[in-house]
């Protein structure tokens, strides 16, 4: 993140704050858990192949592996993908980040994963942090999850008053309207293509806007 970006960020968000949107919004997949990496050791396994992280140009897994979605839907079930949804790692700095941001911002999480992984998903966001907000939406360019008559991430976050999202998935940022949700980027291999318009950030760079002074004294104004 560069001092110009971080300023520009800084000058987005603090006008959403004066007008009453103290929420932070997050994806949970590639942006607390990780969820990719695991999926993508085992994939690589049952195709015998050799693919590293980093070669995840493309959020669709089945681009990335060159198979069709139907071999990637049978890859999530043969890999146990989508059953040890428990026993994510979590990305770097993702649990320090959001104890710290929960002292002075509500959070809430917006996933697009199945309703059928609900219980896996709330027990593991009560490790992550007791009593996060867990909202259901549909993801941008998701093949592999019905809607469901889901509205999209952006909706969601428009309507329970968040002031941003941070999410990887580089279709939500292409499709983005909104004027009152900041899309922030988490930095990932499939996410290096998108235009500087969307600064790619890690959670050290969240903080460092999130706990800015411009941005704490307008949640101090507001309150």
């Amino acid at each position: 993140m560069t001092i110009s970006d971080k300023e520009n960020l800084i000058d987005r968000i603090v006008p959403l704050i004066l007008s009453g949107r103290t929420r932070i919004a997050s994806d949970i997949d590639g942006v607390i858990a990780d969820w990719f990496r695991p999926f993508m050791e085992a994939a690589n396994s049952h195709l015998g192949v050799n693919l590293d992280y980093e070669d995840a140009w493309s959020h669709n897994m089945a681009e990335v592996f060159n198979v069709s979605e139907a071999r990637i839907n049978e890859l999530l079930e043969a890999t146990g993908a989508m059953r040890n949804l428990r026993s994510l790692s979590c990305i770097d700095d993702a649990l320090k980040s959001i104890e710290l941001l929960r002292q002075h911002y509500l959070f809430s999480i917006i996933t697009s994963r199945s309703d059928s992984h609900h219980q896996d998903t709330v027990a593991y966001l009560e490790e992550v942090s007791k009593g996060l907000d867990l909202h259901y939406g549909i993801g941008a360019n998701n093949p592999y999850v019905e809607d469901h008559g889901r509205k999209s991430k952006e909706q969601i976050a428009e309507q329970i008053g968040a002031f941003c999202l941070i999410e990887d998935n580089p279709a939500e940022f292409i499709a983005w309207k909104s004027n009152i949700v900041v899309p922030l980027c988490f930095a990932q291999p499939w996410n290096a293509s998108l235009s500087e318009e969307f600064p790619r950030l890690e959670w050290s760079d969240l903080l460092e806007i999130f706990l800015s002074r411009e941005v704490l004294d307008a949640l101090q104004r507001h309150a």
